[in-house]
């Protein structure tokens, strides 16, 4: 396999990825921190704040899916 379909496969796993975190928080998780506030803070850099809203979140997984298969 070529390095530049390695790394086009690469890439797409890695949106995709990322993707899947965002349909995550859609979902109400915090991962990777114990709780949304702290994540609102690392994330967005709103301490004490709310996270987008799940709406936001699917959106942007979507985005971020479209471009993986792209």
């Amino acid at each position: 396999m070529s390095p530049a379909r390695i790394s086009t496969r690469a890439a797409a796993a890695g949106l995709a990825g990322i993707a899947g975190v965002h349909v995550a928080w859609a979902a109400g998780s915090s991962w990777p921190l114990q709780d949304r506030a702290a994540l609102a803070d690392a994330v967005i850099g709103r301490a004490g704040g709310e996270v987008p809203s799940p709406a936001a979140c699917m959106l942007v997984a979507a985005l971020l899916g479209s471009a993986a298969s792209v």
